[in-house]
């Protein structure tokens, strides 16, 4: 075994490893994003619904 074939392979394992981390926190990412999401659906309803209850208040 020559000395550049560790380097090779250490090569390949750090990069694969940094490929799966680099899956992994865009994986993170995308999930919290769809939780900031639905909390601004909730949001959004829970201000329609207000107005709509005060525009049917008011008249």
């Amino acid at each position: 075994m020559k000395s550049s074939d560790w380097k090779f392979w250490f090569a390949i394992i750090g990069a694969l490893l940094t490929a799966s981390g680099m899956f992994w926190n865009l994986k993170v990412d995308l999930t919290r994003t769809q939780v900031e999401v639905e909390h601004i659906k909730q949001d959004v309803a829970y201000i329609k619904n207000l107005m709509e209850r005060r525009y049917a208040f008011e008249n």
